[in-house]
Formats: C-alpha cells, structure tokens, sequence
C-alpha cells in the first residue's frame, strides 16, 4: 500500500488512515446448505451484487432463515455504517439505507463503522472513498500477485483519506455534490419513465397503427370489425403483410458482409460491425479497397436498415444519409423499396413484438445465427405509406426526448466527475457562512 494519498491537499486539510477515524469489521458467509428465506422474514443479506454504484440494488435482496440470523448478529451493519466491497466487484463504497438498517452483510464485503462524527461528516468520508485518489490505492493494493483479485480488511484499513479539519466544509462539499447526485437520479428516472412509454408507444402503434385523423384505432376487443389475423396477431385491415423479400429491390436484397475485413487501413472503407450499431458511425474499422472491392453487393448508405444476425441478433440501426461504406459478416442490409419509409422499418424491427418474431427464425445453440434465406422469407407488419410516416413521426418525437435526456444525463455526470476531483482534493474552496462554521 502507498505510503500517502496520490493527490496534494490544501494545509488545513487533515490525512490520515481509515483506521483512524473508523473501525473496519468483515462480513459473514452464510452456513452451507439452505440458508435462505423467502423474503417474508425481516433479516436482508446484502451481498456484492446489490451493492452497484454506491447504492443498494433491492431489486433481488436474499433474506436469511430466521434460525441462522442469531449466528450472525454481529456482522449486521447499520445506516450510520459505510459498506466497502472487497470481493468481486472490488472497491465499491456506499452508504446503507435506512430500510436496510440491521442488515446481514457478506464475507465479500466490510463495514466502516465506529466513525468519529466529531471529526468526519459520514457523506463526505464516503464520497472521499468513491474519489479517484481512494481508486488509485486500491488498483495498487490489488494489482499485486495472480488469482482472483482481493482486497483484505487490513488494506480497508491503511486507506489513506483527506479532509478539511472544518467539519461545515466537509458537509458543504458533500451537500454540492449529492444535490448533483439527486439531479443525476431524477434524470435517470425520467429516462425509465420516457422508455416505459415508448415500450407502451411500441405495442400499440404496432397493432392499432393511427388512423387518417392522427388518432390510435379503437383496440380489437372494442372494434373487431377492423382488424384481420396474421402472423404477428390482429392488425389493422389496411395493412399488408409482405415477407422482407418483397420490400426489397431486385437489385439490392437483403445480403451480409465482408467475411473477414483484414487488418485497419487507414485509407481504406469503412466497415460497420456489430459494436457500432446505435453508435454514430465514426471511429469504424477500415478495409483495404482490394478486399472491399470483393464485397460491393453489401455496400451500403444513407437510409439502408441494418440487423445484426450473427452472435448478438437483433440490433437494429439506420444508415445515417451522409454514410457510404460496407458492413461485416454479421450483420444483414436491408434497403427498402420507396413505398417503405426506412423510420418505420427499423422501429419494427426493435420493438420486443416483432423481436419475439425473429427468435422464432434463429438457429444456433453456441452462437446463434439468422440466416439470409430465412429473413428473406420473414413476413413483417406494413401499414400503408402515409401512415408509416406517421408512425415513424411519433417514435422519433419519442427518441428526441430521449436523446435529451441522456445528453443531459451526460453533461451532469461529466459536472459530477469535475466537482468530485476540485472540491475532493481542495482545489475549488468552497464558502461556509459564519453561522455555520462553530
């Protein structure tokens, strides 16, 4: 372990080791055998895995058997403890959340408990561990040797931490940066919210579609009279059902790539793989011309749907119209003929109803696959051309709110990482009011 932190600190700031500020005590593996509950008794073990980003995850929380939880009191922790993972998922801090006070904690993890308040405020010295200066010992504490990497207790222990000796300081900087934190929560909560309601968007324009006057048809239990059965369900009588064959030219049907793309030419054309859907087409591998020049059926621009059938099936992008270039073996170009709006093809293509339809079509046990032949065949949903354009309309209206949200998303955890490195380490002072300094 490094002797002192990595960074430089203001001299009014005080450093030191976690010892000793706080005691640091291991977890408990559970006995072997049938040690879990079914979450009806009050006694969570939390684990490595519910531990993400310095939050609990209680989406799959394990609750221990009443008769094994007296065995183990001593390692539960408390709200007023900090967690610290030193197994798995190595160096993750965070706080516990008050309905998880008493909790049973895992081998693979320790609590920072017994913290000296008088010296230290609890968010600071846990937005201090998550910093980069903690990260950088503990990649050294655990770079060291082979086999699975470990952090043990007494390395928790010889952290070496910084803080101002003004304690109003400490919860200033750790007020600032959990009010960013909450903005970055309720941002990531209106993204959840605006993808539930495009999954919504995706079942009903994709059954019901929207009629002439811009509204949503009455559903099939109400107005059966306007639907007609197909492959993909009950749709709309107006829509057709043509396999992917017929929405492609004569002389450009749905095809794969270049097999194997060569070593990266800097001059070469640009192949799309896999990684690059939903990406924005930049940074791609590059071909030479001599083994692109094998491959000019796949060739591909603006406009063209691509689908991933090889390995990871089912991705779907469109060529942005300023894109000329190839793609790889794994992934199938489909250009649609000027009756199909490619907007409409490619939501369709993602959206989990007509997802299932693909899988139904995949073969392959150690790496599935679709083959070129079988998507040819594949019927799909095709409303007529107006009304795709509608449809298309509404999706992006919906993704434009998303691309909005994640941007701001973005630009709040970028602020996040430059308060953490100024106000962490003393390089931005921060201002306490007089009233609050005593």
């Amino acid at each position: 372990m490094n002797k002192k932190p990595p960074a430089s600190f203001p001299k009014d700031w005080r450093t030191t080791q976690v010892s000793a500020i706080a005691s640091v005590r291991g977890g408990k593996r559970l006995p072997a055998g049938e040690e879990f509950a079914d979450g009806e008794t009050p006694f969570p073990y939390l684990r490595v895995t519910d531990m993400v980003n310095g939050t609990i995850d209680d989406s799959n929380i394990a609750f221990v058997k009443p008769e094994i939880q007296p065995f183990i009191r001593q390692y539960k922790i408390s709200c007023n403890d900090l967690y610290a993972t030193i197994a798995g998922t190595l160096g993750q801090f965070g706080r516990i959340p008050p309905k998880f006070d008493d909790a049973q904690l895992t081998e693979n993890a320790v609590k920072i408990t017994d913290i000296d308040r008088s010296t230290i405020d609890l968010d600071f010295l846990c937005y201090f561990l998550r910093s980069d200066s903690v990260s950088a010992q503990v990649s050294i504490a655990t770079g060291i040797g082979a086999g699975v990497p470990k952090l043990p207790l007494y390395q928790v222990e010889r952290l070496r931490i910084a803080f101002p000796n003004n304690l109003p300081q400490q919860r200033k900087i750790a007020a600032i940066l959990t009010t960013v934190d909450n903005l970055i929560e309720k941002t990531e909560a209106l993204i959840a919210k605006y993808q539930a309601v495009k999954q919504g968007m995706m079942h009903d324009l994709f059954t019901r579609g929207i009629d002439q006057h811009g509204h949503l048809r009455p559903p099939y239990d109400e107005a059966p009279e306007l639907y007609k059965q197909s492959e993909l369900g009950w749709i709309p009588k107006e829509w057709d059902e043509p396999t992917f064959d017929d929405v492609t030219p004569l002389d450009a049907p749905i095809c794969y790539g270049i097999v194997q793309p060569g070593e990266h030419d800097e001059k070469g054309i640009p192949v799309v793989a896999i990684y690059n859907l939903k990406t924005d087409f930049t940074g791609l591998h590059r071909s030479s011309p001599s083994i692109e020049s094998k491959y000019v059926r796949s060739r591909i621009r603006g406009g063209d749907v691509l689908l991933s059938v090889k390995g990871t099936t089912g991705r779907v992008d469109i060529v942005p119209d300023w894109f000329e270039g190839n793609i790889s073996r794994d992934i199938a170009r489909i250009r649609p003929t000027r009756d199909v709006v490619a907007e409409y093809l490619r939501q369709m293509l993602a959206c989990p109803h007509f997802q299932r339809h693909l899988e139904t079509a995949i073969v392959g046990t150690t790496r599935a696959e679709l083959s070129i032949g079988v998507l040819r065949r594949l019927a799909l949903i095709l409303p007529p051309e107006d009304e795709q354009g509608r449809i298309a309309t509404a999706f992006e209206s919906a993704d434009s709110r998303l691309r909005s949200e994640h941007t701001h998303l973005g630009k709040l955890r970028c602020l996040k990482t430059g308060l953490m490195q100024d106000l962490l380490t003393g390089k931005v002072r921060v201002d306490v009011d007089e009233d609050e300094d005593v």
